[in-house]
């Protein structure tokens, strides 16, 4: 089970922090040895603040995998009291107010539009969970619905992000094993694709390959 922990961050206009100011979390986790012992430990992080004031400090510090996790979490709670197409807008005003701060654009000028390669996943993992089974239950049992939800809140980082957006790799003779996107276009005659969902694997052959399995080759 992975754990997903959020803080909400509460400072006074009239008491900014001190530049560099540092925050301490520490954890106590209680469990029981192998050897029957019951056994405390304490984990102690520090972390600098971070500031709007200096972006650069945040970009090189965010985790786009743990966050698209823990928005994917705070979504899926959100499924319990309000309906969908609020948690939908919700999601959306989240990315809007993400790229405001951290993308080099010009206004009105959508082709200037850069985002750093720490940020570069998290609008496409946003698009695929906004129409992923988590929240959209049509064509879905109850139980089926109940089931991925629970996996998501239990599952790490690396495989809610492959629950989310599924993982596309292309076998091909041109060259070794490929990450390729989730298009039509990586269809090719003669090349494998292995989908990777987290939930199911497809194997897909194209024409060329699966002429040959046809024929015995």
């Amino acid at each position: 089970t992975t754990l997903g922990i959020y803080f909400e961050v509460v400072s006074q206009h009239n008491a900014p922090l001190p530049p560099d100011a540092q925050r301490f979390i520490q954890f106590s986790t209680v469990y029981q040895h192998s050897s029957g012992q019951r056994r405390l430990r304490e984990t102690t992080l520090a972390y600098r603040w971070g500031s709007t004031d200096h972006m650069a400090d945040l970009v090189t510090g965010f985790d786009q995998y743990a966050s698209i996790a823990l928005m994917a979490r705070m979504a899926v709670e959100k499924t319990k009291h309000e309906p969908t197409m609020d948690i939908l807008r919700w999601l959306d005003r989240n990315l809007i107010r993400l790229m405001a701060r951290v993308a080099e654009y010009e206004k009105d000028a959508p082709q200037t539009f850069r985002l750093s390669p720490m940020f570069l996943l998290f609008p496409q993992f946003i698009f695929h969970l906004r129409r992923s089974p988590f929240l959209q239950v049509f064509n879905h049992s109850p139980d089926e619905t109940t089931f991925h939800r629970c996996i998501l809140m239990r599952e790490n980082a690396r495989n809610t992000a492959m629950m989310i957006q599924p993982h596309l790799r292309k076998f091909s003779f041109k060259g070794p094993p490929e990450s390729v996107p989730l298009d039509a276009a990586s269809i090719e005659h003669d090349a494998i694709l292995l989908l990777d969902t987290y939930f199911h694997v497809v194997v897909f052959h194209g024409d060329t390959i699966a002429q040959w399995f046809k024929e015995k080759l």
